[in-house]
């Protein structure tokens, strides 16, 4: 079996396909590597006109145009600055030209350099010679030596430049003889030819291929089309898609004719299990009728449960709404506990800065005491100075009289005194002792408010424990609501089934009768079916294999 038989016709076609693209792309490459080669010499072509060739003819034009100029300046009548000058522009352009020249100065080679000495060479005897014997007055000497000397110079630049111009038309011939070469011309004619030939006759090819494949498939689903499930099949001659076409009708004509055959076989035992259907169909229209009654009675106490669980969930739902009531009561009574804790705590705070208050007293107290034993003293030191002022008048007699009145009425002054300030003395220590009992006992205060508040805190959780359960209590209600809610839709689903069942079976029933009218056509039915399969030609080998399969059945005959 050969490799080509071996391939699908999308890998036939491609292969052939991509043997006419590649001596295609080899063409094409040929061709475009051809076209590439002449842009590239034809754009070296260009580049050697207008830049090489130019720069040559440029220059020479310049050459020429200096030395005219320097004959004109050195001719007699002449010799004036702006000749001078003019000659001078003049060379500056060639010095100009030969500097654009210097970047190319590989491809003009030995001339260029010669050319570039007899520049220089030219200039060094002008600035030498010629400008000195202008400046002396010899202008005719001058001339002379420019005729002699100079001038022969400009001629061998000019014959350099004409050197450099041939050159350049050689490499222009060069390039331009590359074009000539036919020989890629030859190759890409010969491989389009080649090209044009096999494509016509690998399409020839295919295409009678493809038509004989075609041809044979075409008449095997004629002769099957015939009812002539034996007709022969050959698929083992490629393994293209018209060997799995093949392939495939063959496997369609034995999976028919085992179909049909077996339809055959399996119509005749459907006509005995049809009269077995029948029966059963009668059993299955009273059983039927028996479970119609059934199904009323379980109809009638699911509507009695449907009563039940209604009363149920209406219990549960008032029970839900007292539990809500309880929940508001208690959430009530811990909004009360928590604004009694919240003032409780507040009068805390109170006590806690009267006691800081009362504190600040007592410390004030202590230092009015401080205040009044230093008037004690005062008064004391004032009773003592009376006293010797007394002394000192009763000494001086009758002159001291009246010192000593003033004197006494000091002392009288400073012993009242004294005696007030002990009684203050007295009261600032009741002050303070009255200070210190009352601070102790706003410190107890506090400490009693301050145990009153967590105890009321205590009830607080206690009460927000209750309110948790009545909560949980409640959710438990509603479950249960929900749950005898669900059990009334549930049962009332389960009455509707059941009347549902009722009117269903009652439809079994009918059915059942309409069945077995069915069983009758049926079986007429069948009997036209084995008939009409009857026409088609099975091979010998599955109409006994199947024979055997079903045990030899023949057509029932009624």
């Amino acid at each position: 079996m050969s490799f080509w038989s071996k391939l699908k016709i999308k890998s036939k076609l491609m292969l052939v396909f991509s043997l006419i693209l590649l001596l295609t792309c080899i063409i094409s490459f040929i061709a475009v590597r051809a076209l590439f080669s002449s842009t590239e010499v034809a754009t070296s072509v260009r580049d050697m006109v207008e830049t090489r060739f130019n720069q040559v003819l440029t220059i020479n034009t310049n050459i020429v145009s200096a030395n005219n100029h320097l004959a004109e300046y050195l001719t007699p009548g002449n010799v004036t600055p702006q000749f001078r000058q003019v000659f001078e522009n003049a060379v500056t352009v060639v010095n100009g030209d030969l500097a654009e020249m210097q970047n190319m100065a590989a491809v003009y080679g030995k001339n260029f350099e010669e050319l570039k000495a007899l520049n220089e060479r030219y200039q060094q005897l002008y600035n030498m010679v010629i400008v000195p014997l202008v400046d002396a007055g010899k202008p005719y000497d001058a001339l002379s030596f420019f005729l002699s000397e100079i001038h022969p110079l400009s001629t061998q630049m000019s014959d350099l430049t004409a050197s450099m111009s041939r050159g350049v038309v050689n490499d222009i011939n060069t390039a331009v003889s590359e074009l000539e070469d036919t020989t890629m011309a030859y190759i890409v004619i010969a491989l389009a030819a080649g090209a044009v030939f096999l494509g016509f006759l690998i399409s020839s090819l295919m295409a009678r291929y493809i038509t004989n494949s075609l041809k044979v498939a075409v008449d095997t689903a004629k002769q099957i089309a015939q009812n002539n499930l034996d007709v022969d099949i050959n698929a083992h001659n490629s393994y293209d898609e018209f060997g799995d076409l093949a392939m495939a009708m063959r496997v369609m004509r034995n999976d028919l004719s085992e179909s049909i055959a077996m339809i055959r076989n399996m119509a005749d035992a459907l006509n005995h299990q049809l009269d077995d259907t029948k029966v059963s169909a009668d059993a299955i229209m009273n059983s039927s009728r028996e479970a119609e009654q059934q199904a009323i009675t379980v109809a009638a106490a699911a509507n009695e449960m449907v009563s039940t669980t209604q009363e149920i969930a209406s219990n549960c739902e008032r029970a839900a709404t007292l539990s809500d009531q309880s929940s508001g009561v208690t959430q009530d009574s811990v909004k009360l506990i928590r604004a009694t804790i919240e003032d409780i705590r507040n009068q805390s705070t109170y006590t806690q800065n009267d006691a800081s208050k009362v504190q600040a007293l007592a410390e004030q107290t202590q230092k009015i005491g401080s205040i009044v034993g230093t008037i004690d003293e005062i008064a004391a030191q004032t009773n003592l100075l009376a006293l010797n002022a007394a002394i000192e008048a009763a000494r001086a007699g009758e002159a001291g009289r009246g010192f000593a009145v003033v004197a006494d009425e000091v002392r009288a002054l400073a012993s009242r005194t004294s005696k007030s300030t002990q009684e203050i003395s007295a009261m600032v220590h009741q002050v303070q002792k009255d200070a210190s009992e009352a601070t102790s006992s706003m410190n107890t205060s506090v400490e009693n408010i301050n145990a009153v508040a967590d105890r009321a805190s205590t009830i607080e959780g206690t009460l927000n424990s209750i309110l948790d359960y009545v909560g949980q209590v409640n959710d438990q209600i509603r479950m249960i609501a929900t749950a005898a809610e669900e059990q009334t839709t549930a049962t009332s689903e389960i009455s509707a089934n059941m009347q549902k069942i009722s009117s269903d079976t009652e439809e079994i029933v009918q059915s059942a009768e309409q069945a077995i009218g069915h069983c009758d056509s049926s079986v007429d039915s069948i009997r036209n079916l084995v008939q009409n399969l009857s026409r088609f030609k099975l091979s010998h080998f599955q109409h006994s294999h199947l024979d055997h399969a079903f045990g030899n059945t023949t057509p029932a005959k009624k």
